[in-house]
C-alpha cells in the first residue's frame, strides 16, 4: 500500500466472525476492536455468497480442462479413432466443423468461469458505515479491514436505478494523484476506491455517505448560494430523469448544461497508431492468403475461407481505430450531462442509470482551460497524474474517479459559481 493512499488496511487479529450477517455480540466486538469510542454505526449490509454461483465456476473450470485436454494431439487422435466409425468416417473439413462448434461452447463456458470468479470475489463482503470511515471486511476468522476515513473521500460512483438495487464505488482523493489505477483483485478493491457491490437499496447508503462527507467537511447546506447573473436560468424540464433521481429533497440545482463539442485525446492518436499497424498486417496477411490458396487449401477446404473471414474482421478492426478518433469526441460529448447544486458537482454518462459521478463540498482544486466563443473544460478535484492518466486525456468516462466538465458554455460564470461553492 503506498504512503500517499488513504485507504488503510486493518488487521482484526483475534475476532472470529460467523457466516452471514453479524449479530448484536458481533457487532459489539467490532465496535471494540475498530471503531473510536465516540464513533457511531450509520448503515451495515452483508452481500450474502451464492453456493449455485461457485458450482456454476467448478463445473466449467472441470469442462475447460476437459477441452485442453480433447485438443492435445494424442487425445485428439484416439477419439476421433473412435469416433470416426460412428460418424461414418467424416472427411477432415467435418472433422474441423465440429472442432470449431465444440471450440465456442468452451468460449461459452469461459465466459461462465469468469462471471463465477468475479460473482464469488463481489460476494460475502461486509460493508460499515460510521460518522468517521467507510470499512469493507470479508471472512470468518482474523478479517482484514479495508477503511477509508470520509475526510479523505473523493467522487463517489453511482451505478444502477436509486431506490433498486445497484454499484458504488467511493474513491480516495489521497492516493487518486497516484499510477492509475493498481486493483487487488484478491479484495476487489483497487488502492484508489473501495467498490460496495450487489446492494438491495442503493439510494439509503448514497445519501448517508454524502451528508457524512459535508459534515466532516464543515459544509452549511443552509448558507445561500447566488448565481452569477450570467449564467441562463435552468429549465428543470431540460435535465434527465436519472439526474432529478439522485438528487436530494433539500438540493437546489444552480446550473444545468452539456458539452458544445467534443475533444480530442491523446489515446485516440494511439488508436490511429494501432489501427495502423492493424491494416497493414492484414494487407500482407492476405497478400500471401491469395498468393498461395491452393497450399492453404491442402489443409482442409474449409481453412482459405475461415482465413479470409478472419482477414475481413481484421480489416473491420483496423479500420474502426483508424477512423474513429474522427468520430468519437462529438459522440462522447451527446452523452454528458452536467449538473451543479448547492451541494455537489454531478456527471451524467448516458441516458439511462448510466454511471453518476458526483463531488460534495468543498471541491478542492479548481482548473480551467478556456476555449473560443466563451467555453471552457473544467478539471474539478484531485486529477489522476501520471504516465496513464495523462494517456487516457480529459473524458471522464475514461477517468471514473475525476469530475470534467468538456466545453461547457459561459465558462467564467460557471467558474464563478464554483468558487462560491467551493468555500465551506
Amino acid at each position: 500500500m503506498p504512503l500517499e493512499s488513504g485507504i488503510r488496511c486493518i488487521r482484526g487479529r483475534g475476532l472470529h466472525f460467523p457466516p452471514g450477517p453479524l449479530e448484536p455480540e458481533h457487532v459489539q466486538q467490532l465496535r471494540t476492536a475498530l471503531l473510536e469510542p465516540e464513533e457511531e454505526i450509520l448503515w451495515h449490509e452483508h452481500i450474502p455468497e451464492s453456493e449455485g454461483t461457485v458450482r456454476e465456476g467448478y463445473l466449467a473450470i472441470l469442462v475447460l480442462l476437459g477441452a485442453a485436454i480433447w485438443f492435445s494431439p494424442a487425445v485428439d487422435r484416439w477419439i476421433w479413432a473412435r469416433l470416426a466409425p460412428l460418424l461414418g468416417n467424416p472427411g477432415p473439413a467435418l472433422q474441423w466443423t465440429v472442432r470449431a462448434v465444440l471450440l465456442g461452447l468452451f468460449a461459452l463456458l469461459a465466459v461462465a468461469v469468469v462471471r463465477a470468479i468475479f460473482l464469488s470475489i463481489e460476494a460475502g463482503w461486509h460493508y460499515l458505515l460510521t460518522t468517521q470511515r467507510l470499512t469493507l471486511f470479508r471472512g470468518t476468522q482474523n478479517p482484514e479491514f479495508i477503511c477509508l476515513d470520509l475526510a479523505d473521500a473523493g467522487v463517489i460512483v453511482l451505478r444502477g436505478e436509486p431506490g433498486g438495487p445497484g454499484h458504488m464505488e467511493v474513491a480516495d482523493k489521497v492516493s487518486q494523484r497516484g499510477w492509475f489505477p493498481r486493483i487487488r483483485l484478491l479484495q476487489a478493491t483497487s488502492e484508489i476506491a473501495l467498490p460496495l457491490y450487489s446492494l438491495e437499496d442503493i439510494s439509503w447508503p448514497y445519501h448517508l455517505l454524502r451528508r457524512q462527507c459535508r459534515v466532516l467537511a464543515g459544509v452549511d447546506d443552509r448558507r445561500e448560494i447566488s448565481r452569477p447573473q450570467e449564467l441562463p436560468p435552468v429549465d428543470a424540464e431540460q435535465i434527465p430523469e436519472p439526474l432529478l433521481a439522485v438528487l436530494d429533497e433539500d438540493e437546489q440545482v444552480l446550473w444545468y448544461g452539456r458539452p458544445s463539442g467534443g475533444e480530442w485525446r491523446r489515446c485516440d492518436a494511439v488508436s490511429l497508431f494501432f489501427g495502423g499497424v492493424l491494416l497493414l498486417a492484414t494487407a500482407v496477411f492476405l497478400n500471401y492468403q491469395f498468393r498461395h490458396w491452393g497450399q492453404m487449401a491442402q489443409g482442409g477446404p474449409w481453412l482459405p475461407v475461415v482465413a479470409l473471414l478472419a482477414a475481413v474482421v481484421l480489416l473491420g478492426i483496423g479500420g474502426f481505430l483508424c477512423v474513429g478518433p474522427f468520430f468519437w469526441p462529438r459522440k462522447r460529448a451527446t452523452r454528458y450531462h452536467y449538473l451543479i447544486t448547492n451541494q455537489r458537482v454531478v456527471v451524467l454518462h448516458g441516458f439511462d442509470y448510466w454511471p453518476i459521478r458526483s463531488l460534495e463540498r468543498p471541491f478542492g482544486p479548481i482548473r480551467l482551460r478556456l476555449h473560443s466563443g466563451d467555453r471552457g473544460t473544467f478539471f474539478i478535484g484531485e486529477q489522476p497524474t501520471g504516465p496513464l492518466a495523462r494517456l487516457l486525456g480529459p473524458a471522464p468516462c475514461d477517468r471514473p474517479f475525476a469530475i470534467v466538465l468538456l466545453k461547457v458554455p459561459h465558462a467564467q460564470a460557471v467558474l464563478e459559481l464554483l468558487q462560491r461553492l467551493n468555500r465551506p
